[in-house]
């Protein structure tokens, strides 16, 4: 997954929303506000920037920062930021709230911050130093983003950058190199009126820059349970609304709870967390959870979230004749609370939220309905086929889509970490391997029925939609199988009859592959292709090639 860097180089540049191919886009999460602007980028792989010829190239850095300094670290603070990302070939601007940030005190007085950019991950520090007045000095150009194209070692650097004279895109500034930070009181705040940008060695600007910044300590308590091995494994049900506006699926998973007294606690409502207990009070059969309750760093999304109270009202526009939700948060939310049938009840909505200053709901659970559940042995449904896409050179993919009952046949919802599906090829058990499926670090046989990669494997409620690269087979099949209470069961072979011819068969796709490299139409390799036509070429270790246009969505 992640872009090829120079060897002595161990920052990895990674876009959190959208982003330049070059800079691969996988995205940790969106932002809060985003604005599409007018502002001109360059190519990330160019050196060059006619704008800016006045930037000297002679005598800039060499090292990067990639290795914690040595000092006072702050660990995990919460960034507010506003700044600029880059997508095909467009800039724009986002407010973002939440994310985490590292901030380093030598005891030379000198002031590391890592990530300098909102919404992109370099891994790498920038260096300021303590002047006076609580000033951070930070003196520009440095190198932050070291990457190898074509054979070629490309540079990226921190620059101080103004707009050209014509407003149409960034340059960096000739007056002078220097940007301010504010440093006091558990916080660092962004003193300039300066756009703090990513750029070539020559001055090219490559959209991604902050001209606001403000790192604080987090300081509202997270909570936990006294005893958390005695909290109870439940089943919370909710709801989300479909892509109409108008209609409601229903979602499933397990959750922690825990009751001490008078206090009950939620766990494991947002992924990747440590802990992550919401806290809430029970009285007079009502168990209420109040807004902006912190709930630790999402460690995969590099974020801190917060339990949020909230509800959704649907508006109706008439110029486009659609239904759209507003998302709106509360003080609190109470459920209908029965301590003996354990059971939580509420109309309200939920959502787990990044950042406590803007609403960015990245979890959501409408009218959520929490009642006891135990782990059970049971036979699995057998899935349904829902929609079939065959092969085809001009895509370079099909796809299948089929849905899988999360409640075995006695109607016990199945334990999501021991059920998996197994996709068939004619009569052929087929395996992922990470050279087609790029999320994958290993070969996968059994998918987990949630598993979700959110681009060739994708899991939304009990619909599952797999990408495929391979034809010249009859039949589709899927099975399903549960491992829950200790025993094995599964469900009969479902299969899809097709009616296609082709020239590579199920049998081909699971040789071992060399090499997968992917160029755009006008040749340039390509490290991580993103959305748009490329061509793929496949090299098979027993020295047959297979190339065909794709399409990445």
């Amino acid at each position: 997954m992640a872009t090829m860097m120079v060897a002595a180089v161990s920052a990895q540049a990674q876009p959190r929303n959208g982003g330049s191919a070059v800079f691969q886009p996988k995205p940790l999460l969106s932002s809060a506000k985003v604005t599409k602007t007018t502002l001109k980028v360059v190519d990330p792989a160019s050196v060059s920037s006619a704008k800016a010829k006045k930037v000297p190239t002679d005598n800039l850095p060499t090292e990067i920062i990639t290795e914690q300094p040595a000092g006072t670290l702050h660990k995990n603070m919460s960034r507010h930021s506003k700044g600029y990302y880059a997508e095909d070939g467009s800039a724009y601007y986002s407010e973002t709230d939440g994310y985490t940030q590292d901030v380093v005190e030598a005891a030379d007085g000198n002031v590391y911050l890592k990530e300098p950019f909102s919404n992109l991950l370099t891994g790498s520090w920038i260096k300021g130093t303590k002047t006076v007045n609580d000033t951070v000095e930070v003196k520009l150009p440095q190198l932050v983003v070291q990457q190898k194209r074509d054979g070629k070692i490309l540079n990226y650097y921190a620059y101080r950058m103004t707009l050209d004279e014509e407003g149409a895109t960034y340059v960096p500034s000739t007056e002078s190199q220097t940007v301010k930070f504010i440093m006091r009181n558990d916080s660092v705040v962004m003193a300039d009126s300066a756009l703090l940008g990513l750029a070539s060695a020559t001055g090219g600007w490559v959209g991604y820059g902050d001209n606001f910044i403000a790192i604080n300590k987090v300081t509202e308590p997270s909570y936990s349970p006294a005893d958390p091995s005695k909290a109870t494994t439940e089943l919370i049900r909710y709801n989300v609304r479909d892509f109409d506006g108008l209609t409601d699926t229903d979602m499933y998973k397990l959750i922690k709870v825990a009751v001490e007294g008078d206090d009950i606690y939620l766990g494991s409502l947002a992924p990747n967390l440590s802990g992550g207990w919401v806290k809430g009070t029970i009285k007079d059969g009502k168990a209420v959870f109040l807004k902006n309750t912190y709930l630790g760093v999402d460690t995969a999304r590099a974020c801190h979230v917060y339990f949020m109270p909230a509800y959704i009202e649907m508006s109706y526009d008439p110029d486009y004749e659609e239904y759209y939700a507003t998302v709106f948060y509360t003080d609190e939310l109470s459920f209908d609370y029965d301590a003996q049938a354990k059971t939580l009840k509420t109309t309200g909505d939920m959502a787990i939220n990044v950042g406590k200053l803007l609403q960015n709901d990245q979890d959501y659970y409408g009218k959520p309905d929490i009642t006891a559940w135990e782990e059970k042995a049971g036979a699995p449904k057998d899935p349904v086929f829902l929609y079939y896409e065959p092969y085809n050179d001009e895509d370079g993919w099909g796809d299948v889509s089929f849905s899988i009952d999360p409640f075995d046949e006695n109607g016990v919802y199945m334990n999501p970490d021991k059920a998996y599906y197994n996709l068939y090829f004619d009569d052929e058990k087929f395996t992922f391997y990470p050279d087609e499926y790029g999320a994958l670090t290993e070969e996968m046989v059994n998918v987990p029925i949630n598993y979700s990669d959110s681009y060739d494997i994708i899991s939304d409620g009990a619909t599952k939609s797999v990408y495929f690269y391979t034809t010249g087979f009859q039949k589709i099949g899927v099975q399903v199988t549960n491992n829950s209470g200790n025993e094995t069961h599964s469900s009969d072979i479902v299969w899809y009859n097709v009616e296609e011819t082709g020239i590579h068969s199920a049998t081909e796709n699971q040789k071992s592959v060399e090499s997968v490299t992917y160029t755009d139409l006008s040749g340039r390799n390509i490290n991580n292709p993103t959305k748009g036509l490329y061509i793929k070429t496949v090299k098979y270790v027993d020295g047959t090639v297979k190339t065909f246009k794709t399409v990445r969505r």
